[in-house]
């Protein structure tokens, strides 16, 4: 058998007292207790985030750095860093300003005959980028 929280002809102090009662379990189970640490992270200069260990843990101890870990092309825009034009897909050359769905299947197909994009003479081989649009994404885009 199921309790009955309220109905239409049930006592409505019921719930109240259900409610009552879960708090009453629920709160000794997580009073005093901190949510775990969030990692520390690092964005470095080149676009590489940095998890750094906890300094709890480390106390006293040597260890090497934290490895680095690539920056995710979208979030290198997120995060205002350039655009690692050679990792970006489809979606992520689209949210460049110029480039459309048609240029940025061109820039893909042109990393795949050429190899990697490894400056804006590159790029300015892509037929639909000329000197203005070149111009304008050269701060926002990195050739590693």
């Amino acid at each position: 058998m199921t309790p009955v929280v309220s109905d239409r002809h049930g006592d409505p102090r019921v719930a109240v007292l259900l409610i009552l009662a879960m708090a009453l379990i629920v709160t000794p189970l997580t009073a005093g207790r901190k949510p775990p640490p969030a990692p520390a992270l690092h964005l470095a200069a080149d676009s590489t985030l940095l998890l750094l260990p906890d300094r709890r843990e480390t106390a006293g101890q040597t260890t090497p750095p934290a490895e680095s870990v690539p920056l995710a092309p979208r979030l290198a825009l997120f995060f205002n860093r350039p655009l690692p034009i050679n990792r970006a897909g489809h979606a992520t050359l689209t949210m460049l300003p110029g480039i459309g769905p048609r240029l940025a299947d061109r820039i893909l197909s042109f990393r795949i005959d050429h190899g990697p994009i490894t400056s804006t003479a590159d790029l300015r081989q892509i037929n639909g980028i000329g000197p203005a649009l070149a111009a304008r994404l050269a701060p926002l885009l990195s050739y590693r």
